[in-house]
């Protein structure tokens, strides 16, 4: 009896434990948004206000890879079509001087992987 408890008990933690485990897009998403702050000095309200935007595209963004696994020309193309989904809301929140420089930034930043 008292292992079928420890048992029960074990599993309830367990289960309790994986349920609080973020997405992976969750983590991209937030890793995203401190790039953006550490590069534009983004305030609070900034960051709040982006990571919602970045948790969504990032979502999408993963389930594209996912259904295009195997087939990088449908990859491009859906990452083109995803990308100025959000491009315009992402300006709102951090304004254009701001989402210039990330552009800066990317485009050194993938410079350098080359």
């Amino acid at each position: 009896m008292k292992k079928g408890i420890l048992l029960l008990f074990v599993a309830v933690i367990s289960l309790s434990t994986f349920a609080q485990q973020k997405e992976q897009y969750q983590k991209t998403a937030e890793k995203v948004v401190k790039t953006f702050t550490e590069v534009c000095a983004l305030d609070a309200d900034q960051q709040k206000a982006l990571l919602p935007i970045m948790e969504a595209k990032q979502k999408e963004l993963f389930a594209a890879r996912e259904k295009f696994a195997g087939d990088k020309e449908g990859l491009k193309t859906a990452i083109k079509e995803i990308g100025p989904k959000y491009w315009k809301q992402i300006k709102d929140v951090v304004g254009k001087e701001n989402t210039d420089k990330m552009s800066q930034y990317w485009k050194e930043v993938n410079s350098k992987k080359k």
